[in-house]
């Protein structure tokens, strides 16, 4: 017996050996993965955020232009009833853009926080102790094993029959969690597009305005 359960502890420590092995390669491959995903993001949000910047500037521009145009030629008459309404209208809604504006550029700065943030968690994840302890669990589980066997040789039939020891099984929780702000990320510049078209075409509505009451 003693014989017996010194050879399947040998087998046991080889085979923790070898699970430790595969389950770096794949911590490895999981935190490359991410690392490219993040960097993919990043691009796209850093792309449309010149995009929003170079549209929100050409629109307030145009803005600017329409509402010098409309000062420069009002009539020297009294504006009538309608015209002093219209233009009220046009300065609460210039005024409610303005708004959007401001709470857009507070997206932008607050999505730029969050990439930063997402960047200091994955450079974290990768120097600090998370692996090294997923690597120094099997040792630990192994050395358990052996001082629960030694004992008796009634406990080696159960020993037969528990599980296999898996040391990635929780090595992965960091990367899942990252994983998860990585899609909240990938969804807020879904919604700042949207909001970025809406906000367009309220902008191009009040250039609109602007021009038509010039006529």
């Amino acid at each position: 017996y003693e014989q017996q359960i010194s050879d399947l502890e040998q087998r046991l420590a080889e085979k923790c050996q070898n699970n430790q092995a595969i389950s770096s390669e794949l911590s490895e491959s999981q935190t490359q993965g991410l690392k490219t995903e993040l960097e993919e993001v990043k691009k796209a949000y850093q792309k449309q955020e010149s995009t929003l910047k170079a549209e929100v500037a050409s629109l307030q521009e145009q803005l600017r232009q329409a509402q010098s145009l409309t000062q420069a030629d009002k009539p020297a008459r009294s504006p009538s009833r309608h015209q002093l309404h219209a233009e009220a209208a046009q300065a609460t809604r210039i005024e409610r853009l303005t708004q959007e504006l401001s709470s857009k550029s507070r997206t932008i700065q607050e999505l730029s926080r969050t990439v930063e943030r997402l960047q200091r968690e994955r450079r974290t994840m990768l120097s600090g102790p998370g692996f090294d302890r997923a690597a120094s669990e099997p040792k630990k589980h192994s050395g358990a094993t052996k001082e629960g066997k030694k004992p008796a040789a009634e406990t080696f039939p159960p020993t037969q029959d528990e599980k296999d020891y898996h040391p990635g099984a929780f090595s992965g929780l960091h990367i899942s969690e990252v994983q998860l702000e990585n899609d909240s990320l990938r969804m807020r510049l879904e919604q700042v597009e949207i909001q970025r078209e809406q906000e367009k075409a309220s902008l191009q509505a009040a250039v609109a305005n602007a021009h038509s009451q010039l006529l």
